[in-house]
């Protein structure tokens, strides 16, 4: 999950659910005034749960023994210091692929596939607005969220682009001062709120906000990634397989904002 994007926003948030996500709600309507002494009258809990599948995204990849075995003794950049490990770059390269098939899942419309989660664009009911990303569309999107679930934002994600727009507001016309600073971790905080960029926004789309509340996404959180020389012997390659599970459940679907881009 270090390699998603929405994980990020989300982590230590993110639920170890097994085979289903549940976004579970309680309300009551039974409040009414009363009188000194009066009798209160008992009102029952209405539980309610969103229930959503988890499915399983997987990759595999082959490097050669020969070529792990000049990597590991090549300097990196030249460097003869700093050894090249083969095994680590790889297992990053399909940590980072199947983070962005996760991060893809629920940034992109990918209704048609059936093997993949329901994401923001996959999902009926979540609030959409246009006109592009802008400061104004984030202060709209919490008090949204807030409004709905009692809580705001847990952060924004952001296409490569609009977050490239965002940074570049000036504090004052003429000014070279930017009027919103990265963080220490080299995030961007627009008013109080996380904004996240990812490639893998969906077409048309600048940006999804996410709320803290009414969205669980869980799946198996550990992942697995595993190596093998024997898949690949008569080749002599070495063999590497990552798998994770993901699962969207969307309980306050309109507190999730899609901001569409102008055009």
């Amino acid at each position: 999950w270090e390699g998603t994007a929405i994980g990020k926003l989300l982590n230590p948030k993110l639920a170890d659910t097994g085979n289903t996500v549940i976004c579970p709600s309680l309300t009551f309507q039974g409040a009414s005034w009363v009188s000194e002494a009066e009798e209160i009258q008992l009102a029952d809990g209405v539980y309610a749960e969103v229930v959503a599948p988890v499915c399983k995204v997987a990759a595999l990849s082959q490097l050669s023994n020969e070529a792990v075995s000049q990597l590991r003794s090549r300097g990196r950049s030249g460097d003869s210091e700093e050894l090249f490990n083969a095994y680590y770059e790889m297992t990053e390269a399909l940590r980072s692929d199947l983070g962005d098939a996760i991060d893809a899942a629920f940034c992109q419309d990918l209704s048609e596939n059936t093997k993949a989660p329901s994401g923001a664009l996959a999902t009926e009911g979540v609030t959409e607005v246009t006109g592009g990303l802008t400061v104004d569309a984030i202060v709209s999107a919490n008090s949204n969220a807030l409004a709905l679930t009692g809580k705001g934002l847990a952060g924004v994600l952001v296409s490569v682009d609009a977050a490239a727009a965002l940074a570049q507001i000036k504090a004052a016309d003429g000014s070279n001062e930017y009027l919103y600073a990265y963080t220490p971790k080299g995030e961007l905080s627009v008013q109080g709120v996380r904004v996240i960029p990812t490639h893998n926004m969906g077409e048309g789309v600048d940006a999804i906000c996410i709320p803290e509340r009414g969205l669980v996404v869980g799946g198996n959180l550990n992942g697995r990634l595993e190596q093998s020389t024997d898949f690949g012997f008569s080749a002599d390659v070495l063999t590497l397989r990552g798998v994770m599970y993901c699962g969207f459940a969307f309980g306050v679907p309109a507190a999730v904002t899609v901001v569409r881009s102008e055009d």
